[in-house]
Formats: C-alpha cells, sequence, structure tokens
C-alpha cells in the first residue's frame, strides 16, 4: 500500500474516532435499555455476576438478550470507573469498527478505495447510526451492527470463493457474536442470504457444501452452549427468551412500541437518515452498472427482506433499522464513487474534473458533517425523558454532595440505581420511604409535587439544573 493510502487511512481512522467519541459523556444515563445494561455490567463487577446479569441483585428476566455487550462494558467499568463513559465507550469502539470495515470490505470485494472511504464517510454522518441508542448510548445495537454487518459482509465473500471459502467461517462466528449481542436480531438476515443464493442458483451447491456445515456447526457451538447453561443455571430462562425477544415480541406488541407497516420508513424521512435521505437514490444506481450490479443486488436484496421482517413484526422500536445503515452507506458510497468517475471521464482537463468532484464532495458531506454536529450538540430527547435523566447531571456538578437519598417518584428507575450505587455514599430509594433526617435529590416534577403536599418539615438545602437536595427536619 502506498504512503498517500496509509495516510489517508489513518486520517480517516481519526476522523471516525473524533465522530464517534466527542461529547460521548455529554448526556446522563438513558432510562430504559441504557441504565439497565449499566446495573448489569456494575453488578458483574461489584458482585461477580458474570455468567447471568443481575439487576438489584436478582437475576434479569427483563433484560433475557445474552450478555456480550455487558460484559465489554463491565470490562470498560474496570477500566475506567462507574461513569456514563464507561457504559458508552463498547458501542462507540463498535461503531468505529464499523467504519473501518467498510474500507475492508470494499478493498477486499472490489478493490476500491475511493468508494471505500465515501462509504464510510456516509455511515458516520447518518444520524440513526451515529446517535441515540447506536453509537452514542450503552446499548446493543452498534455492537449488533459490527457482527451483522462483518456477517453480510464476509457472505458475499464467500459466494465469489471457490467452494465458498473459509470466509464462510467468518460468517459463522460474527452470526454467533450477532446472536450472543442481541439474540434474535442476530438472525434477522439470514432470510436475505438464503434469497440471494436462489437469485445467483448457488442454494443446491451451497447446502450440499461440507464447508457450509462445518460453519453451521462453529455457529451452534457457542449459541447453544450459552443459552443450554443459561437455562439449567437458571430454569425458565428459555421460556422469558421465547415471550420478550422472539414470538411476544414478533405476534405481540410489547409495553405499547407500536406502529404501522411503513414506521421505518416514514423514520428515514422524518430524520433517522439526515440529509441522506435526499441523496437515498444514488444508492440505486450501482444497480444499473454492470460492474457494480452484482454487490448492489446483494446488498438491496439484504435491506429489503430485512426491512419487510421488522416492518411486519407487532413491535416496533426506531433503531431496529440501526443494520441496515452499514449497508446503505456502502450502496450510496458506490453511487457517489460512479458520480466522481462520470465527472472524469466526461471532463479531460485533469485540474477541471479534480476541481468538480472537489466541489461535489464538499456540497454532499459539508452539509451532512454540520447536521451531525448539531444533533451531537443538541440530540433531541423528549422533555420528560430529560427531566428523568437529570440526576447524572447534577450529580457530576456536584461531586461533593453529602450522603444522600436519590429519589425517585416511580416508574422504570435504573438510572437512579447506577448512580446512588456507582457511588457508595448514595443511595436510592422511593418516595414512600423517606423518614425525618433524611437528605434527599430530586430531580422530576412528580416528586417536587408530592414533596410540595406532603406532611414533612423540609430544609433547601441546593437547587439548580431541575434539581433540589432537601433535608427532612420532621
Amino acid at each position: 500500500m502506498q504512503k498517500a493510502s496509509i495516510i489517508s487511512l489513518l486520517l480517516l481512522a481519526l476522523l471516525a474516532a473524533c465522530a464517534f467519541f466527542w461529547r460521548l459523556d455529554s448526556l446522563p444515563l438513558q432510562i430504559y435499555d441504557e441504565s439497565r445494561l449499566a446495573n448489569n455490567a456494575l453488578e458483574m463487577v461489584q458482585y461477580g455476576h458474570w455468567f447471568e446479569p443481575h439487576y438489584r441483585m436478582e437475576p434479569d428476566l427483563w433484560n433475557t438478550k445474552p450478555p456480550l455487550m455487558v460484559w465489554l462494558q463491565a470490562i470498560s467499568m474496570k477500566i475506567l470507573g462507574f461513569t456514563e463513559l464507561a457504559v458508552r465507550l463498547p458501542a462507540a469502539l463498535a461503531a468505529w469498527v464499523s467504519c473501518l470495515f467498510l474500507l475492508f470490505f470494499f478493498y477486499k470485494a472490489k478493490k476500491e478505495r475511493g468508494a471505500a472511504v465515501i462509504a464510510a464517510l456516509v455511515l458516520m454522518s447518518i444520524p440513526g447510526f451515529n446517535g441515540l441508542h447506536v453509537a452514542r448510548t450503552g446499548d446493543y445495537d452498534a455492537l449488533l451492527c459490527l457482527f451483522t454487518t462483518i456477517s453480510i459482509g464476509y457472505f458475499y465473500i464467500s459466494l465469489q470463493q471457490e467452494r465458498f471459502g473459509r470466509s464462510l467461517f467468518v460468517v459463522a462466528l460474527a452470526t454467533a457474536a450477532a446472536v450472543l449481542t442481541k439474540s434474535v436480531a442476530g438472525l434477522l438476515f439470514l432470510p436475505g442470504f438464503f434469497v440471494f443464493l436462489l437469485f445467483q442458483e448457488k442454494a443446491g451447491a451451497f447446502f450440499r457444501s461440507r464447508r457450509t456445515w462445518q460453519a453451521v456447526l462453529l455457529f451452534l457451538v457457542p449459541v447453544m452452549a450459552y443459552y443450554g447453561f443459561r437455562e439449567s443455571f437458571h430454569p425458565g430462562y428459555l421460556q422469558a427468551v421465547w415471550e420478550n425477544e422472539w414470538a411476544g415480541r414478533y405476534i405481540e406488541t410489547l409495553e405499547g412500541h407500536q406502529g404501522g407497516f411503513f414506521f421505518y420508513l416514514k423514520g428515514w424521512w422524518t430524520g433517522r437518515l439526515g440529509p441522506w435521505i435526499n441523496l437515498l437514490p444514488l444508492a440505486a444506481l450501482p444497480l444499473f452498472l454492470k460492474k457494480e450490479r452484482n454487490l448492489a443486488v446483494y446488498l438491496w436484496i439484504q435491506i429489503v427482506v430485512y426491512l419487510l421482517i421488522i416492518s411486519m413484526s407487532k413491535t416496533k422500536l426506531p433503531w431496529y433499522d440501526a443494520p441496515l445503515f452499514p449497508l446503505l452507506a456502502i450502496l450510496m458510497g458506490q453511487g457517489i464513487y460512479v458520480l466522481l468517475d462520470v465527472i472524469k471521464n466526461t471532463v479531460a482537463a485533469r485540474g477541471k474534473h479534480m476541481a468538480i468532484g472537489a466541489l461535489l464532495m464538499l456540497a454532499i458531506f459539508v452539509p451532512a458533517g454540520i447536521h451531525l454536529v448539531s444533533k451531537i450538540k443538541s440530540p433531541e430527547i423528549n422533555a420528560s425523558v430529560l427531566q428523568r435523566t437529570s440526576y447524572g447531571q447534577f450529580l457530576r456538578h456536584h461531586p461533593d454532595l453529602p450522603d444522600l437519598q436519590i429519589t425517585y417518584p416511580g416508574g422504570n428507575n435504573a438510572h437512579v440505581w447506577f448512580y446512588a450505587r456507582a457511588q457508595e455514599k448514595y443511595r436510592a430509594g422511593a418516595l414512600n420511604d423517606l423518614q425525618p433526617g433524611d437528605t434527599l435529590l430530586i430531580c422530576e416534577e412528580e416528586a417536587f409535587s408530592w414533596l410540595r403536599t406532603s406532611n414533612f418539615s423540609i430544609d433547601t438545602l441546593q437547587f439548580g439544573g431541575g434539581c433540589g437536595v432537601f433535608r427532612i427536619t420532621q
């Protein structure tokens, strides 16, 4: 590889690191999944519950997914302490590696560095990928995206090799890792693999290949080992998995998370793709070029089949489409590269076509970059959710508070429990746990209202940022 290419790749890796790690810990822990995983990881570190995630000292059967992401967060906490950065670093690293993998995949499959660089730039600037619940919070989805992207990439590579090649073993390991990250979500691209095999008339040869069944065995061993040991360790676990992740999530609406058939396409239009929604037609351009068509057909089959599966599910959440963004980035990278190639071939003067190409790249990526920066600096968070997560911000800015109870009115309070247990001098408790003499921190309007109408006499010790520290005198 030429020195200039190495330097450009290093610069891209640095740019991706800035995109994913900048202001990574600026927000407090988000309620629901991120806070729950943070507690799982904290209890692994504090109490040694490494095999079976626990929440508040009990086996966690609300969060039934395998613990690969939680293991990484626990290791991160061992190094960085019980902080938001430690919770989110594994997700950000997974997103960063996903960008680097696009570079590797393009070079391996197409020998095209230019399209690879463009695809990586697209991926890091898609708000739905480099945003909440994927790259910028401690949730499962960035790690899931990494493993599914590796699986999809290597499956395509294996189909170009004689007798499918050893790349199938990478597919098996990546798919197993995806399942051990987010259970059934790691399998949702397998139907797309089968459709493409039929399209290429390779299904018979594929299923007759001994290497295929070796790869299947390589996938099954770690997955079945984990689920089998977990069931033997805690009988009823597999039933909880079935109800929460398989049939229960697909044929029923869980926790009110529902939407119509076009839920995800509407999400792309209303912000998850950001400015890239206007350039989405470029993702179809490679379908019309013989040199690019095979890969483009493969990726579009994966996108359409996966989108059909999640669109037909009764339970819908915005981030379920996250594994599609690396595929769309590849296609848009191809499309933009094709446009640059057209400019190169139609404008004779070298200096002129380079200038036009540079202007095109600026016109495409400057708005995307500005939009991403604004989203990172001012993420769109529901006002009530923002209020409920204010505990973390207040504690960060007031590290010398006395021993106190972080008090919550009810509902999902995993974020409160994490902050209380991350520092031993704090404890978490509900409003009905209060006694005279207690010092308490509250940040939620419901708790303030309860306190104002209670019979307690209260001294205000500190107030700011929507939170207050109070002492109950009698």
